[in-house]
């Protein structure tokens, strides 16, 4: 995970009534089409190409499921054409239909428009969601579902051991969490009603 500063940033979504999945949209680029895009990530969107070179460094939008029972993320075949992805290995991936070896690429991924994850080793399988964000990405930062309706993610995690110190046996701290919550009332968020 990767930030442009260290205040945590992220989405928020509030739904009108429970879910049973999260989807968000999230952003893919395949940074080895030009070597400076992994010195200097920056999310081009729609009309704003980045020219370097023979290529173009172009963001694309896709749809994806917010999957806590997925060890790691991964990307439909299709996103590999798409994105003109190279594998760079291949792992074992088991699931509901069972197990097989797939291809791996590297990418970013990008949560927010503010906050990305390199990901090395993404595999790619046939599914109908576009993209599984994975826990090798939600554990990167503070990832919420509330009462089924209230979905948020913030990365980095607003926890800060240093400050707020960690917690002895299980026991939750009151004063520590409400200075916690307090701080996190303090960061921008974006917030969109579906």
């Amino acid at each position: 995970m990767t930030n442009k500063s260290n205040d945590p940033k992220g989405i928020t979504l509030f739904y009108p009534s429970r879910q049973k999945k999260i989807i968000t949209g999230c952003y893919l680029v395949n940074p080895l089409l030009d070597p400076n895009y992994l010195k200097n990530p920056t999310l081009y969107l729609d009309n704003q190409t980045q020219k370097t070179g023979k290529y173009k460094i172009q963001a694309r939008q896709y749809e994806a499921l917010w999957d806590t029972g997925a060890t790691c993320s991964a990307i439909n075949l299709q996103i590999v054409e798409n994105l003109k992805l190279i594998p760079v290995g291949a792992k074992l991936v088991s699931g509901v239909t069972g197990s097989y070896r797939a291809n791996t690429y590297y990418l970013f991924l990008w949560s927010s428009d503010k906050v990305y994850h390199p990901l090395k080793s993404v595999p790619a399988i046939e599914m109908k969601d576009e993209v599984i964000i994975g826990m090798d990405v939600i554990t990167k930062g503070d990832f919420a579902f509330c009462g089924g309706n209230l979905f948020s993610y913030y990365c980095p995690s607003f926890y800060d051991p240093e400050k707020f110190g960690t917690t002895i046996k299980g026991q939750i701290n009151t004063k520590t969490n409400i200075e916690l919550f307090d701080q996190r009332r303090k960061y921008d968020h974006i917030r969109i009603d579906t």
